[in-house]
């Protein structure tokens, strides 16, 4: 968990360095003032990338060339690191305990996080690309070498769509092998990890969630009345005429349906966030069981698009989470009732205040 924070140049916050709380910490201001911005600094020190853009310039201070963050973080009671990272047009930098570092694989490891936000809602209602990251993110935690498998397949898949735009036919059947090997692997690694993760989902769905009924579906991004090897073989002709490969683990989807039906036809707008909610917290939980501690939980406006009843519900199950959390809020009334012992950072304009 972070023991400290500090922040550099992170859009509208100059410098400011803060002491979280190891359970709930409250941001709460105004809308444009920088709340948000401490989440995403969080989720930049755990990532080594933003949740809200790809463009690095829109992260940087517009009076700087650089960002920086780094952090104290508590593994147990006796051992600690400092992380951190700098960030310009160019170039990231990873530092952990003062040696250089190039994988962002070393951030996610040392600190692990979830981001529940106004945009998590395309992990439901956007296309399959979100879900599979979803599903690829929690599965590094449960089985490392899942990395490893996603990046022999996704590097065979690159070369044989190389080949295929070249119509290079003779070359191919290499990289069709070393897309078998690692896409079934990685294919395996995914329906398990979904089947563990279905058990968390249920678990917390029961005490938050009214319905009766949750089916999951896994679609492996091919036909499974073949082996991945044969439908590659099988669409070789038709891949080389539009010159990319069709079908694959790089296609996988899973989705979710309530009572039988499909959850966009079904749930309110603040039942899909309760349920997005759930998701997350499922996964949270998951990777708890393979890390020394929990991830840390961001939550961006909590309160938005939730009624009185599910703001309550949410709220008491995070005060029984036994993880570190931020939550963001216009007002600390909007997040209902029974608030004592969280921290609060009031931020204004990029400055904060703690109390």
């Amino acid at each position: 968990m972070l023991g400290s924070l500090l922040i550099r140049n992170v859009r509208n916050i100059i410098e400011t360095e803060i002491c979280p709380a190891d359970r709930i910490n409250l941001i709460v201001g105004n809308n444009g003032c920088g709340k948000t911005a401490v989440l995403e600094s969080i989720f930049l020190l755990g990532r080594g990338r933003s949740f809200r853009t790809s463009n690095i310039r829109e992260i940087i201070n517009h009076n700087s060339k650089s960002l920086i963050v780094s952090g104290k973080i508590s593994q147990d009671e006796k051992k600690s690191s400092r992380i951190g990272l700098k960030i310009d047009e160019n170039r990231l930098e990873i530092k952990i305990d003062d040696e250089q570092r190039k994988d962002r694989t070393e951030l996610v490891r040392n600190l692990p996080t979830q981001i529940i936000y106004p945009g998590s809602f395309g992990l439901l209602d956007e296309g399959p690309g979100n879900r599979r990251k979803f599903l690829d993110y929690g599965l590094f935690h449960m089985e490392q070498s899942s990395l490893n498998n996603w990046k022999k397949y996704n590097r065979a898949l690159r070369q044989r769509n190389v080949l295929l735009k070249q119509a290079c036919v003779h070359q191919l059947e290499p990289w069709r092998i070393e897309m078998n090997k690692y896409g079934e692997l990685l294919n395996d690694q995914r329906k398990n990890y979904l089947k563990e993760f279905e058990q968390y989902f249920l678990e917390i769905a029961s005490e938050l969630l009214p319905f009766k009924q949750y089916e999951f579906s896994f679609f492996t991004g091919w036909a499974r009345d073949r082996s991945l090897n044969q439908v590659l073989k099988d669409d070789e002709k038709s891949d080389l005429i539009l010159g990319f490969t069709r079908n694959g683990p790089h296609r996988a989807d899973f989705k979710i349906k309530v009572n039988g039906r499909n959850v966009k036809s079904t749930l309110s707008r603040g039942q899909m966030k309760v349920l997005i909610f759930t998701i997350k917290m499922a996964q949270v939980k998951l990777s708890g069981q393979f890390l020394l501690k929990p991830p840390c939980i961001l939550i961006d406006d909590l309160a938005s698009e939730l009624d009185t009843m599910f703001k309550g519900i949410v709220m008491d199950y995070l005060k029984k989470f036994k993880t570190q959390i931020f939550i963001t809020a216009t007002d600390i009334q909007s997040l209902g009732q029974g608030l004592k012992n969280e921290k609060m950072f009031h931020v204004e304009q990029g400055s904060f205040f703690s109390k």
